[in-house]
């Protein structure tokens, strides 16, 4: 699971396929560790880059650091 160190807060999101905006956890990506995933919704914010989780997919910590996107099954 997601590091609850990395986790900065909450914030509202608005997704299109939802039609609402929903509480969204916000992460800090410098915190985030190997093999830690973050399941979406969610956001992860970092100093160059934001990455937006929809509601379905997860986002996992790879080995050498990049964040690998899939969706749920």
């Amino acid at each position: 699971m997601a590091s609850a160190h990395a986790l900065k807060g909450e914030r509202p999101v608005y997704f299109e396929e939802a039609a609402v905006f929903v509480d969204c956890p916000i992460y800090d990506r410098y915190r985030l560790q190997q093999h830690n995933v973050v399941a979406g919704p969610a956001v992860i914010e970092e100093v160059d880059s934001t990455t937006l989780l929809h509601p379905g997919y997860q986002a996992e910590v790879g080995i050498y650091g990049v964040l690998l996107l899939k969706k749920k099954e």
